[in-house]
């Protein structure tokens, strides 16, 4: 249940979360519920229909963080549904499909190209040279990284699945949504 401290409505949740207020004037009127992301929770009012810049009132279900956190987790249920049979994380996934498009590629530059994190990149790369799908090579500052011929085999077998993600993927979001994604994606980058 809400509770007031210090003129500030404050949510309460496990002590393992961080609060912080959201940067909106809260009305406590509005208040009814918090907004959680995975390390923050963000008070906000819900009464709105529409973000409004100007005055800083949020809505969380406005908020685009929470919304493409949410699309973004669909998206992912579309296309892991092809690759459950192959016993693979998503993360992992992805390094099989840029190998079978680059062929060997230095590891450091894994995590760069993807946006995964240096410790998923390292885990991932260990499972799947565990698994006997990838070869590392000493060289220079960063290792080189290959597939196998059992890795190009499941490099072969996660992109025609890969495929059917995104045929059902475009059948939902159409011409339309695939521009919109794509113009974001623009937007985004740094």
């Amino acid at each position: 249940m809400a509770r007031r401290i210090s003129h500030q409505w404050k949510h309460e949740a496990p002590k393992s979360r961080r609060y912080e207020q959201c940067p909106a004037k809260i009305d406590k009127t509005h208040y009814k519920r918090a907004a959680y992301t995975t390390h923050v929770l963000y008070l906000c009012p819900v009464n709105m229909k529409k973000a409004n810049k100007g005055t800083l009132k949020i809505n969380p279900k406005m908020c685009p963080l929470i919304r493409l956190s949410v699309l973004s987790r669909k998206l992912g249920k579309l296309f892991k549904k092809h690759f459950t049979n192959l016993n693979l994380t998503q993360s992992q996934v992805y390094i099989l499909l840029m190998l079978a498009e680059t062929g060997e590629i230095a590891q450091s530059a894994i995590g760069k190209h993807l946006e995964l994190e240096r410790s998923t990149v390292s885990r991932d790369l260990v499972r799947l040279i565990d698994k006997g799908y990838l070869n590392k090579t000493a060289g220079g500052v960063s290792p080189t990284i290959g597939l196998t011929k059992e890795g190009i085999k499941v490099a072969g077998l996660v992109t025609k699945e890969w495929e059917k993600g995104f045929k059902d993927a475009f059948d939902l979001l159409g011409n339309k949504g695939m521009n919109a994604v794509a113009e974001l994606e623009q937007k985004m980058k740094v």
